[in-house]
């Protein structure tokens, strides 16, 4: 797999597991308690999820494995003016 810099990404996500997930890292990332048990901002926190996930599927249904990459995106042609 390549490793590539870090870079912009975009999703589309619900606005409200937005609202909270925001909140929850807002939060919990300024609380004494939470230091080292809790994310430092939202970018690390997706991060650290989906390193987590990622791990999680490829034990269950990969052999541990990395899955290869994924082919090129084809972008969409937007349609013709009419």
């Amino acid at each position: 797999m390549e490793h590539h810099s870090n870079g912009y990404r975009s999703f589309y996500v619900n606005d409200r597991v937005f609202a909270r997930f925001r909140a929850a890292v807002h939060w919990t990332s300024r609380r004494p308690d939470a230091i080292g048990r809790a994310p430092e901002n939202m970018s690390t926190a997706i991060e650290q999820y989906m390193e987590q996930l990622a791990t999680r599927l490829e034990q269950e249904f990969n052999n541990g494995e990395q899955f290869p990459s994924i082919p090129p995106q084809r972008r969409r042609r937007l349609r013709e003016a009419r």
